[in-house]
């Protein structure tokens, strides 16, 4: 988490993405994005009792402008992507 933190990417995009809640080392929500001034786009695939969230993130120093997930699901089985766009000075990527 902290490696990611420090790294300067303008668009981080992560699968296998893990965060815990509250002030847990593993808040991954606020020390990659809240912290780091990022906007963040978060699909939970799963999430325990606890609240940690698992699946993939997105997180952006530039505005996020549409978003959504795609399933691929087949029994017993979670697979998904996701998608962003997002406002760069030159346009839209």
């Amino acid at each position: 988490v902290q490696w990611v933190a420090k790294n300067n990417a303008d668009i981080k995009c992560l699968q296998e993405y893990y965060s815990e809640t509250k002030d847990s080392p593993l808040n991954a929500n606020r020390i990659i994005g809240k912290e780091q001034g990022y906007q963040r786009y978060v699909y939970e695939a799963s999430s325990n009792r606890r609240g940690h969230q698992f699946g993939l993130a997105i997180f952006s120093k530039y505005p996020i402008i549409n978003k959504g997930e795609i399933n691929f699901y087949k029994k017993r089985q979670m697979n998904s992507g996701m998608f962003a766009d997002i406002q760069l000075p030159k346009g839209v990527v």
